[in-house]
């Protein structure tokens, strides 16, 4: 059983008691614009009389895990769903915790083991003249990635120029410790898809990496190893 499968089950309680207090129609429809349900399959479910609040849950969600257990993908867009909805959002981070918990990845990063980084703590200046000057324009995704909030992001956005927004991300990312304040998360985050800077990552690794966990679609040398 794939890790995903595994968070799902382990959360399923939790998931069916929490979708059965909410209006289904809406969360119905995203699982099919994600693939998670068919059309037909939510059209049987939720029009068919005689079917409890608590049933049409379970027969959603039967969809949903038999879709993740083909293809673990579809995880990280049910969590996108859950994400999405206020009354769901901490479910959602739940169903992260419990998925880092099992050694899983998810958004295209995993994240080290924080009583494993030890002294793996960058320094602002470093990542300043390593980082940020030679990816300015990508300070906002990779505040995203790294779970700076929001408002923070947006507040940035209207005040300064992207250098300065890059310098300001970094140092809320130390101070709220949003995601561990290691070089590690940083190369990871580097790695993910939506920043695309897997040689600037390799090349961080190399001079900092301690606990590096590379994304699936990703393949470094490090210290003539392969992996």
């Amino acid at each position: 059983m794939n890790p995903e499968t595994r968070a799902l089950q382990q959360k399923m309680a939790d998931i069916n008691s929490l979708l059965a207090t909410i209006e289904l129609n809406h969360f119905a429809h995203s699982l099919v614009a994600k693939e998670l349900l068919s059309y037909q399959s939510m059209s049987s479910t939720l029009n068919t009389l005689g079917y409890s609040k608590a049933h049409q849950v379970s027969q959603l969600m039967e969809s949903v895990v038999a879709q993740v257990r083909v293809t673990p993908k579809k995880f990280e867009d049910f969590v996108k769903i859950l994400s999405g909805d206020p009354a769901l959002q901490r479910l959602a981070e739940e169903l992260t915790k419990t998925y880092r918990n099992l050694g899983g990845t998810l958004f295209g990063i995993q994240w080290e083991d924080p009583a494993s980084s030890g002294t793996n703590e960058p320094d602002l200046p470093t990542l300043l003249n390593e980082v940020a000057a030679v990816i300015p324009g990508k300070w906002r995704v990779v505040g995203n990635l790294l779970k700076v909030p929001k408002g923070v992001l947006d507040g940035l956005e209207r005040q300064y120029s992207p250098m300065d927004c890059f310098e300001h991300v970094l140092t809320e990312w130390n101070s709220r410790r949003c995601s561990p304040y290691t070089w590690d998360t940083i190369i990871t985050v580097l790695q993910a898809l939506a920043v695309g800077e897997v040689a600037l990552a390799n090349e961080l690794a190399a001079k900092y990496g301690k606990h590096i966990f590379l994304c699936p679609s990703v393949r470094v040398t490090l210290m003539g190893t392969h992996l």
